[in-house]
């Protein structure tokens, strides 16, 4: 063990009656040197005094050295530890002590490499009016440090609750949209037909903001999952304004897209983010020049570099002020009527996650925004992509709750072939799933709580070539699978517990037959 020698640091408080001391501990070294001098138990007696009040240590640390700190003066009565790793830069292994803000000492901590010794040297003492200053700064220090405690805990309370109140909101919203749009369809009274778009209307306004404070929450806490691939970016565009056709030539907007290059610019990205980014420009666009009477909007794509591709869109909507153009893509800034700003917000936060940028301008008068979006290039060639819809090594995915039939299917899908993997617990399948690995997996409706279509779309995020079936004791209506679900899902992909086995059979050999 290492020796130490100290000069009389044990008898520091002898001459004093301390009622409140201030401590800093610049290293975890000069931790070690306090941790194994007399200055520890000095300090545990002094605390039993009547006149005590408090003891305040800032250490500089990494997370599991400040517990092994905070262990060790658990046992003292009134001493509080903040740790400033955060706030410090570590120089020289210092330790200062401050007693009843009218005495400081300074103390430089050595280590003797040779001799496995520390020694501590009284570098100064200061009794004047600099121990004021320092007073000030100490506990201006402290207080910050105990306030970015507080935000913390309070930011982690708000993604919490963010994320709990966006799901326990879409669940309910969806039976909602999917029983008034089946109600619709079997009434004739023109006056209830009104009531029942007012409810689809607003029922949809309330999934889309819930949808998009869920996708914040994932953003804003590094949780989002980016997976990407090859994909040609000007499809993604010409499906996005097909979307948007049929509801422009009712408004009599027109969109036109205009591509300045050779079909198939691949990039690699996440396919579904880079989607919803655009998806959020272009409605953003369309209200705007629908509002504004406007009667165009333009989205262009060319590659003016070897290491990016560059995506306009312009719009004829509202002009907008200097100050408002720099603050349109933050957090819940709008200027129209019903808007939550989120969307602008979360296509800027998706265009960043991907390396990309965007900007926003006035064109020329009266005419509109211009929105410039510049995403890189990948480098590689496209034969180098994966393909997928092919089964890797006949693998398939089973999740759901335990049934006396489960180890019956495992071992008769092995039979003819095919690796299998069964989870009951869903977490655990998110957790060792693996991008590529499946090609089929087959999802309980609800399992243990968890919403299996929310399952699937994680699933998808991370492999999107990945199909999934659902599997319910339930028959689905099969007019009401456009009705209920917003997701790509359709009525084929749902089987049913009684004819489970030959229907995962089926299935397998019909996509492997593909």
């Amino acid at each position: 063990m290492d020796s130490i020698n100290f000069h009389n640091f044990e008898n520091l408080f002898e001459n004093s009656e301390p009622k409140s001391i201030d401590i800093y501990i610049n290293s975890f070294s000069s931790f070690l040197f306090l941790k194994n001098s007399l200055f520890y138990n000095s300090l545990k007696l002094i605390s039993k005094k009547k006149s005590f009040s408090n003891a305040r240590i800032l250490v500089v640390c990494d997370d599991n050295q400040f517990d092994s700190i905070c262990d060790l003066f658990s046992s003292i009565n009134n001493v509080y530890i903040s740790n400033i790793s955060s706030f410090s830069e570590q120089q020289e292994n210092l330790i200062t002590i401050t007693i009843n803000k009218k005495i400081l000492y300074f103390f430089k901590i050595n280590y003797d490499e040779t001799k496995k010794t520390f020694n501590c040297n009284l570098y100064n003492v200061i009794f004047d009016e600099l121990i004021y200053f320092f007073s000030i700064i100490y506990d201006i220090l402290w207080c910050t440090v105990e306030k970015n405690k507080s935000l913390e805990k309070s930011n982690i309370f708000q993604q919490d609750f963010i994320d709990i109140a966006s799901h326990q909101l879409r669940n309910p919203i969806l039976p909602i949209i999917g029983f008034s749009k089946i109600l619709k369809s079997k009434i004739k009274d023109s006056t209830v037909l009104e009531y029942i778009d007012i409810i689809i209307r607003n029922g949809e306004k309330l999934r889309d903001v819930a949808n998009d404070i869920l996708d914040i929450s994932r953003i804003e806490t590094n949780s989002i999952r980016v997976n990407k691939e090859f994909f040609d970016i000007d499809k993604i565009l010409f499906d996005l304004i097909n979307e948007y056709q049929d509801l422009a030539v009712r408004e009599s907007v027109d969109i036109k897209f205009i591509y300045y290059g050779k079909p198939g610019l691949i990039i690699e990205a996440d396919k579904s983010l880079i989607a919803q980014a655009f998806d959020n420009l272009l409605n953003n666009s369309y209200f705007s020049t629908k509002n504004n009477h406007g009667q165009e909007i333009t989205i262009s794509l060319s590659q003016k570099n070897t290491s990016s591709v560059t995506i306009t869109v312009e719009d004829e909507g509202h002009q907008m002020q200097i100050k408002d153009l720099n603050q349109i893509f933050t957090k819940f800034f709008t200027k129209s009527i019903g808007g939550t700003g989120l969307g602008l917000f979360i296509s800027k936060k998706l265009f960043d996650i991907h390396g990309g940028t965007v900007d926003i301008k006035n064109r020329s008068p009266d005419l509109g925004l211009k929105f410039t979006i510049d995403l890189p290039i990948s480098n590689q060639k496209i034969s180098s992509r994966s393909i997928g819809n092919k089964l890797y090594d006949n693998r398939i995915l089973i999740i759901d709750e335990s049934s006396e039939n489960l180890h019956l299917i495992k071992n008769r899908i092995q039979d003819l072939g095919y690796g299998i993997d069964c989870y009951e617990d869903p977490l655990n399948a998110v957790q060792h799933f693996v991008p590529g690995k499946y090609s089929l997996v087959f999802l309980g409706v609800d399992i243990r709580g968890f919403d299996g279509f929310d399952l699937y779309d994680e699933l998808k995020k991370r492999d999107n070539d990945v199909k999934g079936y659902f599997i319910t004791s339930n028959k689905i209506n099969k007019d009401a699978i456009d009705v209920f679900f917003d997701k790509d899902i359709q009525y084929d992909q749902f089987i049913y517990k009684p004819h489970l086995l030959d229907s995962i059979i089926k299935i397998i050999k019909n996509e492997h037959n593909r």
